[in-house]
């Protein structure tokens, strides 16, 4: 069998790690693996790609044609799509039924962008699905205007570091951590307005992303918060901060909370953050909130108590995720 999947690049994120264990979980099983990569042959995870298989090809969201072409000439069973951009592009080649082959799409997370918001369950309507969390699913039966022919809900793996030194790390109480990258749909503003409010409080923020200049020379002259700017690795932080704070919204399983469970941080987000919600939401050390100003005595009662000890297993190893998506798909085709 070969497996042609198409991916909008190879930069870091939780979607990417995601997409690489379905396409390890192909090659386990001895199939052939041709990947359509709409960035740059770059990034954090293009050796680990390559690893898997020389057959990556580069193209611009625009060559449309050159795709054509390009698919006429090979062979392949079926095609696994991920993002927007990519999910565009094949679905306007399935309309004119230029493709023949069955095509899978995976829906990772809901956009900020609104008219993408609109138009994406709209492009997977009537279509074979994979979503990472049930809210996901339940915002694609309520926006697609053709219900899709099967939505597939499967975990994520979360590839959690392991750090020797974690004993030695001591929590700070006064500590707030935010790991995410500086756009839009992660809400950073946020974490700048709470530390507005809890001034006695230290804010670290890691990561890159084009928002980042604009939040430090908004903070500039605030004390207690720092942009950090990217890190590679973060779990240092992890391992000193007491309260993670992810104020964005939409995630479809975001990979940094389970990552600030692990490391002990009690978690606070939004009623609108997303998968993560849905499975989390009776954790203790977990706070969904919905306004900064209406929930503050909530919030200050929340990071007074300790962290308690509470069993997250419901997450499957990296072999497993692959296998999942791998028996499903089969299952597809057949």
């Amino acid at each position: 069998m070969t497996a042609l999947f198409i991916i909008s690049g190879f930069a870091k994120g939780g979607g990417k790690n995601a997409y690489l264990s379905i396409v390890e979980a192909f090659k386990r099983k001895h199939c052939k693996i041709i990947i359509i990569s709409f960035g740059p042959k770059s990034g954090a995870n293009y050796l680990k790609f390559k690893k898997l298989t020389n057959d990556i090809f580069e193209y611009q969201i625009f060559e449309i044609t050159k795709i054509f072409f390009f698919l006429k000439k090979i062979k392949f069973d079926f095609i696994f799509v991920d993002a927007f951009y990519p999910t565009l592009i094949f679905r306007f080649l399935q309309f004119f039924k230029l493709i023949n082959k069955k095509i899978i799409y995976r829906y990772g997370a809901i956009t900020y962008n609104k008219t993408i918001d609109f138009i994406y369950p709209i492009l997977l309507s009537n279509q074979n699905i994979f979503v990472p969390a049930e809210n996901l699913k339940s915002h694609l039966i309520n926006k697609c205007i053709v219900k899709p022919k099967s939505i597939n809900v499967i975990i994520n793996h979360i590839p959690i570091k392991q750090n020797n030194n974690f004993k030695v790390y001591k929590k700070l109480n006064n500590s707030f951590l935010t790991v995410s990258r500086n756009v839009p749909r992660k809400r950073l503003e946020r974490v700048i307005e709470l530390s507005n409010k809890l001034t006695d409080y230290n804010f670290k923020v890691i990561g890159g992303g084009k928002l980042l200049n604009d939040f430090k020379n908004r903070t500039v002259n605030m004390l207690n918060i720092d942009f950090l700017g990217q890190i590679n690795d973060p779990v240092p932080y992890y391992l000193k901060s007491k309260i993670y704070f992810l104020p964005s919204r939409g995630e479809g399983f975001s990979y940094s909370i389970f990552e600030a469970l692990f490391y002990k941080c009690k978690v606070i987000v939004y009623d609108d953050l997303g998968g993560n919600n849905f499975y989390l939401k009776d954790n203790p050390n977990y706070l969904i909130i919905n306004d900064l100003n209406k929930d503050y005595m909530t919030i200050l009662d929340f990071i007074s108590k300790p962290f308690v000890k509470y069993d997250i297993d419901f997450i499957p190893t990296q072999k497993e995720m692959g296998d999942n998506y791998y028996n499903k798909i089969i299952e597809l085709l057949n």
